[in-house]
């Protein structure tokens, strides 16, 4: 599956004694509502800077205990299925939400390439305004800040005399960092912090190994987690919050360069689907595939498709900046499974969700290693360098139709099908033999559906260096006749081939008089694919 902060980059050989982000496990038990008691962990990869009273239980007689809680947004800009934000609203008297942009993101990224796209600014815009109006129904503000993350958070500590933090922990060296960061100043103020993990379909306390013995094929991964059958009911929405008067009021404006570059996006009428961020924008598409349209009884024949809304879920881009999360997603596949059908399609959702959950666990386990040139094994492999051919791969122009559509609609839409990304994916990395990391940067700049551990990990994948235990490739042109069998993707958006006949607009080098201006392969597939066999047989 190839579904969608981030990380800086790194060469082969750091040390393996710091790569990986380790988490440590505490357990505690919660009383909820009057009886009911549950058994939460908090998982902490800064265990020495945490205090040890931190996991103790925060409503032991129902009562509140803290005077006013930091709740701290990430990439989980929901209020459903969102722990931090309850455990906040049951043990605290006030809340303060916060959401921090790193600056990073108005940058440039490995190669000099983008880090956020129009669109991509356009779809967290929706999401934090969403959000915002979410929280205010429940009677909290959302503060939004993209600089001083430190000074911000150390200003409203002091001004609403904040006692305790909540938040998500996330995969991801920038996450990770951005952590430090925050528990940091919460040590320095004697602030009592609570981390949760939510970002997961399978808990990582739930799962039958340590994160450091998280298996590497997937195949491995998915029948150990299914072995368990455990996944976590989704937390319920809060039922109200109460925020200090003045945050309620104006604590809510988004950074100008923010505002601009979403104002500057375009949405292209070829769109396979017109995403909109925001949790309540995600519930209608989930509402509209399962128990409108269906089409969730028909996922595994259609999810290869190319052109349309109903092809797969389309769920991706929520999941991403967690305006709906995976368990959220079970949950309903459930309720669906009982009240309608349970067939190959429905598990087949939940098995592209285990993919997810692979990578990212494979992002916690390696950590740093996920951005060597050679993946966190460090398989040997030479690449060259080609310019020309990442600018030609870049815009569209390689002259290889099935892929030039695929890199035409992610610049356009922000969005693109599973099957289009992998064999993009492979056509810069193998056939151009071009780093694989400024093929993820680009991506990650377009994507939508951007996450550090599905994008690295399956770019990863797909270029030879990541988790696949065999040697392979894909053949974009043969792709493209198997997949885009009346060539109705390519002439979508490589409409200059439209005159061709369908067999020339696969290869339209064979028709140079027809093909027009469109150019020629920037590469001789045959030649590199002889290169890629040799390479395959010594590997």
């Amino acid at each position: 599956m190839f579904l969608h902060g981030s990380p800086p980059f790194c060469e082969a050989g750091i040390s393996s004694q710091s790569d990986s982000y380790t988490f440590t496990r505490r357990r505690c038990t919660l009383i909820v509502g009057n009886d009911e008691k549950i058994t939460t962990v908090a998982d902490s990869k800064h265990s020495s800077i945490l205090r040890n009273s931190q996991y103790l239980s925060v409503m032991s007689d129902g009562n509140k205990t803290y005077r006013c809680g930091l709740i701290w947004f990430r990439n989980d800009l929901r209020l459903s299925d969102h722990e931090a934000l309850f455990r906040a609203s049951e043990a605290c008297e006030t809340v303060v939400c916060l959401y921090f942009i790193p600056v990073a993101l108005q940058g440039m990224g490995y190669g000099g390439l983008p880090r956020f796209s129009r669109l991509r600014a356009r779809f967290l815009k929706e999401s934090l305004t969403d959000l915002a109006g979410g929280l205010s129904e429940l009677g909290a503000g959302l503060y939004v800040t993209d600089s001083g993350f430190s000074e911000t958070l150390e200003a409203l500590f002091r001004e609403h005399r904040v006692d305790a933090l909540f938040f998500h922990d996330e995969p991801g060296d920038e996450e990770a960092r951005e952590a430090e960061i925050c528990l940091s100043v919460a040590s320095r103020f004697g602030i009592e912090v609570h981390q949760f993990f939510g970002a997961s379909l399978h808990h990582p306390d739930d799962v039958p190994f340590e994160i450091a013995d998280t298996p590497d094929v997937f195949t491995s991964f998915r029948t150990n987690v299914e072995k368990t059958g455990n996944i976590r009911p989704p937390f319920p929405k809060p039922v109200y919050l109460k925020s200090p008067l003045q945050v309620r009021h104006d604590s809510f404006t988004l950074p100008s360069w923010l505002s601009e570059c979403a104002g500057k996006a375009e949405t292209s009428e070829h769109t396979a689907f017109p995403f909109v961020g925001g949790e309540n924008a995600a519930l209608k598409r989930l509402k509209s595939y399962f128990w409108e349209t269906r089409g969730i009884e028909r996922y595994k024949e259609t999810r290869n498709g190319l052109v349309g809304t109903e092809y797969s879920s389309k769920l991706s881009p929520w999941l991403a900046v967690g305006c709906i999360s995976p368990r959220a997603v079970f949950a309903e596949l459930l309720q669906y499974e009982q009240q309608r059908v349970r067939n190959e399609s429905t598990y087949w959702l939940i098995f592209e969700l285990r993919w997810r959950d692979f990578y990212m666990f494979q992002m916690l386990k390696h950590g740093k290693r996920s951005f060597n040139l050679h993946g966190p094994f460090n398989k040997a492999r030479s690449w060259g360098e080609d310019e020309k051919g990442l600018e030609a791969w870049k815009c569209g122009r390689t002259g290889v139709p099935f892929v030039d559509a695929g890199m035409r609609e992610v610049t356009a839409t922000g969005y693109m099908s599973n099957r289009s990304r992998q064999n993009c994916a492979s056509f810069l990395s193998n056939n151009l033999n071009i780093d694989w990391r400024l093929g993820a940067q680009w991506f990650e700049a377009h994507l939508l559906d951007y996450d550090v551990s599905s994008n690295w990990g399956n770019w990863a994948y797909n270029s030879r260096v990541g988790c696949d235990p065999r040697d392979r490739f894909f053949d974009v042109v043969g792709q493209g006749e198997r997949y885009d069998r009346n060539a109705e993707y390519i002439s979508l958006w490589v409409p200059e081939l439209k005159r061709l006949s369908t067999e020339a607009m696969h290869r339209p080098w064979k028709n140079s008089v027809d093909a027009g201006r469109y150019p020629r392969p920037v590469v001789d597939l045959e030649a590199s694919y002889t290169r890629l066999y040799r390479e395959s047989r010594k590997s």
